[in-house]
């Protein structure tokens, strides 16, 4: 009877040290897969030019305004007056891409708790002098930036 128990033991023992060692081979597979950078497909109605430009949500070196964007935001507000009289205060997200070039393109609404402040926000996103460019591998190129654009009644 010992022998069996022992027999017994050695066998899940034996099973178990397999069952890991198979567990390690797969999380080592995995990561072994994820360190290969697969090609992405390019969409039949895209071409690789089209797909290189698509904006970056993160790159390198992001884009950088040379002037305080708050204080840019607040000095260009005209606080609407529909706004003002149904005191509306808060803050409008604002979603735009900053180009090769360090120009404001596409702006638009992320977020807002008011119509009258969102055209004004993106009246005033749309007067930002251009920034400095974000740089993926030495390159300038094109990123979504979010700013938040306050209003506050005095």
């Amino acid at each position: 009877m010992k022998h069996q128990k022992s027999k017994g033991k050695e066998m899940s023992l034996s099973g178990f040290m397999k069952a890991g060692a198979t567990s390690i081979l797969l999380v080592a597979g995995i990561i072994l897969l994820q360190s290969f950078e697969v090609p992405q497909s390019i969409p039949a109605n895209k071409t690789q030019e089209e797909k290189v430009s698509e904006p970056f949500t993160y790159v390198q070196q992001m884009p950088k305004a040379d002037y305080k964007v708050s204080e840019f935001t607040g000095k260009n507000i005209k606080y609407p007056k529909v706004a003002k009289r149904k005191k509306q205060e808060g803050k409008v997200y604002v979603k735009f891409i900053v180009d090769e070039q360090g120009n404001i393109t596409d702006p638009a609404i992320e977020r807002s708790p008011h119509e009258s402040l969102s055209k004004e926000a993106l009246r005033v996103v749309r007067l930002m002098p251009p920034w400095k460019p974000g740089k993926q591998n030495g390159e300038n190129v094109r990123v979504y930036i979010m700013v938040p654009v306050e209003f506050k009644l005095n």
